[in-house]
């Protein structure tokens, strides 16, 4: 091979070999042996095929370029692993070869190295497959992330750092009701109820200036045609290719049935507390009003309650007037507005004006159909009923939706609660129906404050009861104490009173006309045991019984009793005066020792024992109609400011002869008149000495000084 041929082939980094027809190496360049397989050297005369394995199959196409019956062929993209070394890639050339001309049976193979290009083809190819792998990827997650934004439930808005919407989903067009041209390049919170709480939001995101994430933001959304729907969302920032601008990426879940089951345990547990706590049933209505409005989100809320149900009743603060009060019937029932709570924004003034004196028939507006029905009911429009009072309410205050629930005890409705708002609001089944659970229990409620104060009521009158049959410490200690009861007095003072000539006057009286008349003298001596702090102890026919000094002791008992004595003797005269009868009282009076108790498990009754109450009746029973006879031992207990005059030794069953005494009144008052009245009433019963007895009593009330009882005991004759 001339030189200039392998300059050429030195400069085109090409080697060469020549081979024989028979296929044995003739020539070769050194190049070619580091391409040769698995040889360190080429031999001349192997055999080509030993050292390059990928000429087996081609020994056709060889034959036909040596014997110049084909130009040539080639094998491209060889590669060889060198040992220690990268793999390189080399194209075999097959030509045939001639001199000046003339074809020689041998064959050359040119060897050209193409691993940088091979390198650069096989990169190229790999981008070029990696590029489209990319496209055909992104192409994928762009249709799958449509798919899922498509697919998804929950709302999607995109927007701008000023609010502006970009882009929203079918879930938030669907959810809403709006089309997307109203949504897009509209700000969004011309959609919110209350956009505060974004827009600190955003305030503070865009002083971050970073990416940044808030999670389970509420906002109350309003829907195309009314009503507001409550979304969770969770907002999240995403820089965009403009420097040092956001979007804020808006992913929304309904949770207004949660929020509405949350408020409805919620009120539950609110009305439950208010139930418990307040004092009467006015009180809970105006909470509850104000609970139900405030957490719902209502302008004005009513109670109506059936006009037998009167606000008296249900402040409770009275007695209980009637023993049965939900069972008045009224021939025409109506409903009567009992309490009215409105948000501050609407005048209250305004609003007692326009419920002034309206009450509401049977099945008349929204509470009367309830009322009717006994069922919760759901108004979206009230502007329809124009019969309706809440008619002129409602366009007055600029109401839109309304409900209500009865308020009942099992069937029978005892009221009803409306509630009304300026928002269109569709009907929601869920809170009816806690609001008629809660109007049940408002119904048991009241008559369990009814039944309470029944209640009351009747151990009030028990007690007033027992208190008239005893004392109010016995009564007390025998709510306490199962024991008898019985107590030592030393000293107090007994009173017996008698009607004289009662049998007599009982014979001309029927038996009614005969009780009134006692009922009401001795119901005037009652007032005067209450005047004076006495207790009295019984009646028995026409005797009256009294004691001083117990059971609380008193010093002054004695004194208690003798002005007693003197008011029961101007209380008969008075009654006569007032009935034109002619009744006197012959009253006996004893002080000692006594002793006081409960005796008996049936009609119980509290009683005196002891000598002191027989010496006390022996006092009545031995005296003088329309007198005051007093024994030894009561006189020295009263002060010299009564008139007292001695009447001597009378004989007393069971213990002789004993001094007793007329009390006759008090000094400085004009005893004369009552005295002498009791004469004219009882000429017939008085003897001379006490003709006499009032001579000596009218000389000395006329006598300016003092007087003393020593001095009118001598002037006196033995009355006994």
């Amino acid at each position: 091979m001339d030189n200039l041929f392998k300059q050429f082939l030195t400069l085109r980094q090409m080697d060469y070999l020549i081979v024989n027809p028979d296929l044995s190496i003739k020539e070769f360049s050194p190049g070619v042996v580091r391409l040769a397989e698995d040889a360190a050297s080429i031999v001349i005369g192997e055999n080509v095929q030993s050292y390059f394995p990928e000429l087996f199959g081609t020994e056709e196409i060889i034959d036909a370029i040596i014997q110049g019956d084909q130009d040539y062929f080639e094998l491209n993209s060889m590669s060889r692993q060198i040992p220690d070394s990268e793999l390189i890639y080399f194209n075999m050339y097959f030509l045939g070869v001639s001199i000046q001309g003339k074809h020689i049976p041998e064959l050359m193979i040119l060897f050209e190295n193409v691993t940088q290009q091979m390198q650069l083809e096989q990169a190229l190819v790999q981008e070029t497959n990696e590029s489209r792998l990319l496209l055909n990827a992104y192409s994928h997650s762009q249709q799958y992330i449509d798919r899922i934004i498509t697919s998804m439930e929950d709302i999607l808005i995109v927007t701008n750092q000023q609010g502006m919407i970009k882009k929203v989903n079918l879930a938030t067009l669907s959810l809403l009701g709006y089309n997307q041209s109203d949504l897009i390049n509209n700000p969004i919170f011309d959609f919110l109820e209350d956009d505060t709480a974004l827009k600190e939001y955003l305030t503070e995101s865009f002083l971050k200036k970073e990416d940044f994430l808030f999670k389970n933001l509420e906002l109350s959304c309003k829907k195309k045609h009314g009503g507001l729907i409550i979304l969770e969302f969770s907002i999240s920032t995403l820089t965009t290719d403009t420097d040092d601008s956001l979007d804020f990426i808006y992913v929304g879940r309904d949770v207004t049935a949660r929020k509405r089951a949350q408020q409805r345990i919620f009120t539950q547990y609110q009305i439950s507390r208010i139930l418990s706590e307040a004092a009467n049933i006015h009180e809970a209505f105006l909470q509850i009003l104000c609970s139900i409005c405030e957490s719902w989100g209502w302008v004005l809320g009513e109670v109506w309650m059936l006009e037998p149900f009167s606000a008296d009743l249900l402040m409770l603060e009275n007695e209980l007037a009637q023993e049965s009060a939900f069972k008045v019937k009224s021939i025409n029932p109506k409903l009567q507005c009992l309490e009215v709570w409105a948000k501050p924004m609407i005048e209250l003034s305004k609003i007692e004006k326009l419920y002034e004196n309206i009450t509401l028939d049977l099945n008349m507006g929204l509470p009367g159909q309830i009322w009717g029905s006994g069922f919760a009911q759901w108004s979206e429009d009230l502007m329809i009923d124009e019969g309706s009072p809440h008619h002129h309410i409602a366009q007055e205050l600029g109401l839109q939706t309304a409900f209500g629930f009865p308020i009942q005890d099992g069937k029978d409705v005892l009221g009803v609660m409306a509630f009304f708002s300026q928002e269109t609001t569709s009907p929601d089944p869920e809170l009816m129906q806690t609001m008629t659970a809660i109007g049940s229990q408002l119904g048991q409620f009241i008559k369990r404050k009814l039944a309470e104060v029944a209640l009351r009521y009747q151990q009030k009158q028990t007690e007033r009861l027992l208190l008239n049959i005893l004392p109010e410490p016995i009564a007390n200690r025998l709510k306490q104490e199962t024991k008898t009861i019985a107590e030592h007095f030393g000293q107090v003072t007994v009173l017996f009173a008698d009607i004289v000539g009662f049998t007599q006057i009982s014979s001309s009286l029927s038996p009614i006309s005969l009780v009134n008349l006692l009922n009401e003298l001795f119901s005037s001596f009652d007032r005067l045991t209450e005047k004076y702090g006495l207790e009295k102890i019984k009646t028995i026919g026409d005797a009256y019984m009294v004691v001083g000094g117990l059971p609380d002791p008193r010093s002054d008992h004695a004194i208690a009793i003798a002005d007693m004595a003197l008011d029961m003797q101007t209380a008969i005269l008075e009654f006569n005066q007032t009935h034109h009868k002619a009744f006197s009282v012959r009253i006996g009076i004893h002080s000692g020792p006594v002793v006081a108790g409960v005796i008996g498990i049936k009609k119980f009754l509290y009683d005196l024992w002891g000598d002191t109450v027989n010496i006390a009746s022996r006092m009545e029973s031995h005296g003088l109609a329309g007198h005051i006879q007093i024994s030894e031992d009561t006189y020295h207990l009263l002060p010299k400011k009564y008139v007292v005059v001695k009447r001597g030794l009378i004989s007393i069953k069971g213990k002789g002869s004993m001094n007793t005494y007329f009390l006759l009144g008090r000094k400085g008052e004009n005893y004369l008149a009552v005295i002498d009245k009791m004469v004219t009433l009882n000429e017939q019963q008085i003897t001379a000495e006490t003709q006499h007895l009032v001579e000596i009593i009218h000389n000395k009330l006329n006598d300016t000084s003092p007087v003393q009882a020593h001095k009118i005991d001598g002037s006196l004759p033995d009355l006994g």
